[in-house]
């Protein structure tokens, strides 16, 4: 298992919204005067108190450790994972291909673009109909600005949606988010819904 994420120590606001080159309208849509606040640090939490760097990362590897029962051991990457690391990066994850996959697809991927935008975030959606009637999903795609855990449950309910006739739609949704157990962290269920709900009002 590889698992990658980030953890703020501290930062300089202004270097950071500089280096990430923030669309000033991806701000304007969440009512943000800078890209700042959607973070927080560790400093700006425990300012004096906030441990050194040593520390921090001692933490997390304990924390994972105990979770999952193992006995972490900090060492040095082999040649051969490292080759092998170069590779997979080479041949997927270091590609343009990889990088933009996320992007928001052009309208040839969906017949159908639904937008719901909430304090917590957005929630885009693309939907392909079939049927005489146009009155089935035929393919459901869902990205946005949002925080779910774990994140691939957003793949469960686009495949979950397959086949699903329009009338129940809403049924299906909410029952989806019951049976998952999932910890949505930013936007609700509904917020889902009323994405698609969009789409199929366009």
């Amino acid at each position: 298992m590889f698992y990658q994420g980030t953890v703020l120590v501290d930062m300089d606001p202004q270097v950071m919204v500089s280096a990430l080159r923030v669309p000033q309208a991806k701000l304007a849509k969440r009512e943000l005067d800078s890209a700042a606040q959607r973070v927080v640090t560790l400093r700006e939490l425990l300012g004096g108190n906030t441990p050194d760097l040593p520390v921090i990362q001692g933490a997390l590897a304990n924390a994972f450790a105990g979770r999952f029962g193992l006995t972490p051991v900090t060492g040095e990457l082999s040649p051969e994972e490292r080759e092998r690391a170069e590779r997979i990066f080479d041949e997927e994850i270091g590609t343009e291909a990889f990088v933009n996959e996320v992007d928001e697809p052009p309208a040839a991927r969906g017949d159908l673009s639904g937008r719901r935008v909430c304090p917590g975030g957005s929630i885009t959606t693309y939907l392909r109909l079939e049927g005489p009637a146009q009155n089935r999903i035929r393919a459901a795609l869902i990205t946005g600005d949002f925080f779910i855990t774990p994140p691939r449950v957003i793949y469960d309910l686009e495949s979950r949606l397959r086949g699903v006739y329009l009338d129940d739609l809403a049924a299906v949704v909410d029952e989806f988010f019951k049976q998952a157990g999932v910890e949505v962290l930013s936007v609700s269920p509904g917020d889902f819904l009323a994405a698609f709900e969009d789409a199929l009002a366009s």
